[in-house]
């Protein structure tokens, strides 16, 4: 049967079935007509998807990446003031 006719039930059920049962390059080829419309769609998805699954690249990043700096938000203060956690509870 070709590939156009199945449904997309059978089709996202058949990736299942290599994803659990086959290996990383079948894989990889099952998924290819899914990576190259997400690439028409951005282009600069291509980058991001190869740099991401790269381990050397992403502790790279790690040590490289300036770290977060502090929030200045207020954190003891919640939209839920004057609620009382306990009555919720009990109410639960």
């Amino acid at each position: 049967m070709p590939a156009q006719s199945r449904s997309t039930d059978q089709r996202s059920s058949d990736l299942e079935i290599i994803a659990r049962n086959a290996g990383p390059l079948r894989r990889i080829a099952a998924r290819l007509p899914t990576y190259l419309a997400d690439l028409r769609v951005n282009p600069a998805w291509l980058p991001m998807f190869l740099f991401a699954r790269a381990m050397p690249v992403r502790r790279a990043h790690w040590r490289g990446a300036k770290p977060v700096p502090p929030s200045t938000i207020d954190h003891g203060r919640t939209m839920f003031d004057g609620v009382e956690r306990r009555a919720v509870v009990d109410e639960l």
